[in-house]
C-alpha cells in the first residue's frame, strides 16, 4: 500500500465528475480503530483516508485485519501537516467538517452533500485547536444521558453514515 499525493487524487476526482468526500484523521495512533475506521470508509463511500506525516498510526498488518481487507478498496494520502492538508482541502474547495465534543453545532445539521472532509481526533485529546481553526464547522454527535464519548472509530461511523445517507439522497 503506497501513499498517494492529496492533490493528485482531488484532482482525479474532479476530472471524474466526481464529489470528494475525505475522512482526516489526526492523532489517531491505535491501529485498530483505524483499521475500524478505514473499513466504514469504504462502506460509506469515502474516496481517500488522510493521514499526517506525525502522530498517526502507520499503515500496518493488523490494520489490514481490522478492515477486514478494506484498506486494499481506498486510497490513502499522507502529507506533512494538518495545515497543508487543509490547506489543500480548502483551495480546491473541499469544507472541512470537524467532530468535537465541546461544539455547539449538531451532526444533524451538516451538510455532506457537497465536496467535503470529515476530521476525526484522537480519543484523548480530540481534534487540536489548530485543526478546530481550520475547520469549516465543527459539529457534535447528539447523544441521549450523560454519555459524552464514543469510541473514535465508532463515532466516525456514525458520522461517515450521516454522509453516506445525505450523499445518496442528493443523486
Amino acid at each position: 500500500m503506497e501513499y498517494v499525493p492529496l492533490q493528485d487524487v482531488i484532482s482525479q476526482l474532479y476530472d471524474q465528475g466526481k464529489t470528494p468526500f475525505f475522512v482526516l484523521l489526526e492523532g489517531i495512533t491505535d491501529v485498530r480503530n483505524t483499521g475500524a475506521i478505514i473499513r466504514t470508509a469504504v462502506c460509506c463511500g469515502a474516496d481517500a483516508v488522510l493521514f499526517t506525516e506525525r502522530k498517526s498510526a502507520p499503515l500496518h498488518e493488523d490494520m489490514v485485519k481490522t478492515s477486514a481487507g478494506a484498506m486494499m478498496q481506498i486510497t490513502f494520502c499522507r502529507e506533512r501537516s494538518m495545515q497543508t492538508i487543509c490547506d489543500t482541502l480548502r483551495m480546491n474547495g473541499i469544507k472541512i467538517f470537524s467532530s468535537d465534543l465541546k461544539a455547539d453545532k449538531s451532526l444533524l445539521d451538516i451538510d455532506f452533500t457537497g465536496p467535503c472532509c470529515i476530521v476525526m481526533g484522537g480519543e484523548e485529546k480530540g481534534i487540536s485547536s489548530n485543526t478546530q481553526s481550520f475547520s469549516d464547522q465543527t459539529f457534535k454527535i447528539p447523544m441521549v444521558g450523560d454519555f459524552d464519548s464514543l469510541n473514535v472509530s465508532v463515532a466516525c461511523g456514525i458520522i461517515a453514515f450521516q454522509a453516506m445517507q445525505q450523499r445518496l439522497a442528493a443523486v
